[in-house]
């Protein structure tokens, strides 16, 4: 099998593009994971990574950072040293496999509304889990933020639930890093938790406007 001999980027923008469309390839593929039966592991982490990064940066696309690759604190995050990551990922993947068995892939009851919002609730925290979790491993050299969004959204996927509109640019990442932090602090997982439940609403409301933009044609 020939492999194709990688052709650096001739500028920024070349290197932007390739980036946006490793991006756009990365949720097509979290869209598939999420919507088959794929066990949800490292693999899965790895080549979401390695999809995003694969034309723009191959030497680090796909593979955990390695000692001597550390990574500065991140407001109230300190992400272990890269000699680590392997370890921590090996212990984050066997919590999160767990985690995600532990729920129902359906509502056990849809129809008693409190038993529903519980089963919601875990769906939305294993989420919010996975997203802190692996923003604060760091994991990889780049696209940590880009990796750990597209994982959300394969737990909504996994569990019925349409992917989350996380947009953290501008006035939201302010939002989004106090949200982190208070996971840190805190233990807590609320913010989080509701602005991922507001991004996949976000999703649904789109969704919906598309329909009924089509139907109206």
């Amino acid at each position: 099998m020939q492999h194709r001999e990688f052709q650096r980027a001739e500028d920024k923008t070349d290197l932007e593009n390739r980036d946006a469309a490793g991006f756009w390839k990365a949720i097509a593929l979290s869209n598939d994971i999420g919507k088959g039966h794929r066990e949800i592991d490292a693999s899965v982490i790895l080549e979401l990574n390695r999809c995003i990064l694969g034309d723009a940066n191959p030497e680090a696309a796909g593979r955990f950072r390695n000692a001597g690759e550390d990574v500065k604190k991140l407001t109230c995050i300190e992400p272990p040293p890269g000699s680590a990551v392997r370890e921590i990922m090996h212990k984050f993947e066997g919590d999160m496999k767990y985690k995600i068995k532990a729920i129902p892939i359906h509502s056990p009851n849809s129809s008693n509304r409190k038993i529903h919002r519980r089963w919601v609730d875990s769906v939305f925290e294993l989420a919010a889990w996975i997203q802190h979790g692996l923003v604060a491993i760091h994991p990889f050299c780049e696209a940590n933020g880009r990796t750990s969004r597209l994982m959300t959204n394969i737990i909504l996927r996994r569990f019925g639930f349409l992917p989350s509109d996380v947009k953290i640019e501008a006035d939201n990442k302010e939002n989004y890093i106090r949200a982190l932090c208070q996971i840190d602090e805190h233990h807590n997982y609320l913010l989080l938790k509701d602005m991922i439940l507001k991004g996949s609403l976000a999703t649904l409301k789109k969704e919906r406007e598309i329909r009924l933009h089509k139907q109206s044609e």
